[in-house]
Parts: structure tokens; sequence; C-alpha cells
């Protein structure tokens, strides 16, 4: 399910249109949402549902859908930030994300692209970024859940991890 609640912004994921080879890191059973993705839309915009791959603690993985960004429209308090990105250099001490990185809440992030805004010509222009040569990559990130408002299940969240560029 595809919820745009906030102003959409230039910067987005897009995912890759298959699974990974079997050869990969990744076992088939925590990557088998992403070889039939039917329901979600190439790019995903902050607050849209996105395929996640969780880093249990017991090295296992699990595949679930969770929102890009955060904090969820529907489930943070109103006016709370809504962060795609967690920087690296500060991820343990920041107060949003410090306890989810104690506690292990790794994830990878399978794209094939990620858009990023630039402004430099006073427009916003969206730049690509991709690593040449190889269809698809995952990003390192950090996830937490949300307890649902109206006694539902929980919800699953997540920023990419990021370093600032040097120079």
């Amino acid at each position: 399910m595809i919820r745009p609640k906030r102003q959409r912004r230039s910067r987005c994921l897009q995912r890759p249109p298959r699974a990974p080879p079997p050869d990969r890191l990744f076992n088939q059973e925590a990557v088998a949402i992403l070889a039939n993705p039917s329901g979600y839309p190439p790019e995903t915009f902050p607050d849209y549902d996105s395929p996640l791959i969780l880093i249990n603690k017991d090295d296992t993985q699990d595949c679930i859908v969770a929102n890009f960004g955060f904090a969820p429209a529907e489930y943070a308090p109103a006016g709370m930030p809504n962060p795609m990105n967690a920087r690296a250099e500060t991820v343990g001490t920041n107060r949003m994300f410090g306890k989810y990185w104690r506690a292990c809440n790794l994830c990878i992030v399978p794209v094939d692209a990620v858009y990023e805004p630039c402004y430099e010509t006073g427009h916003n222009v969206r730049h690509k970024i991709w690593i040449k040569g190889e269809s698809e990559f995952g990003i390192a990130g950090i996830w937490r859940t949300w307890e649902s408002p109206t006694g539902g299940p929980p919800r699953y969240a997540f920023a990419m991890l990021t370093l600032n560029a040097g120079g």
C-alpha cells in the first residue's frame, strides 16, 4: 500500500526489478518479495512502502515491507521530522536513532539507484547515484517499529545510513 502523506521530494529509491541471483549472500526466502514487486511503483518516495531486508542478531535475514522514512506520517506525532538518512558519524548518539543503533536494528535497502536533489542551478535537478556495471546493490540502513494507534500490527520504518562527502 502506498501512502504519500507528506510533500513529495525528489529524493527517492529505485528498486531492482528482480531478485538477486542465488549466489548472492541473501537467502532466497528473504528476497522472494523482490521477485514479484507488483503493487509497488518502481520509485520509492518518502512515506512509500518498500521491501527491506532485516539483518537479525542471529545473522539470518527477513524480507519485510517498511516505510521509507524513520517516522511514518500516520504513526508519528504531528511535527516530528521524518528523516530518510541517518548520518553514520552520529547515528549512535543521535536522539532519534541511537536507541535503535545500540539495539543493532540494521537492514539492507535493495536498490538499483538512488536519486538525490541538486539545487546548483537554482532548480531541483535529480542526480542519479548507482554502481556502474551492477544492476542492483544494497544500502546499509537502520530500522524501527511503530505501534499502531488503533491496535493493529506494528509498522516498520527505515532510514539509510549515509556519510558526509569528503571535501
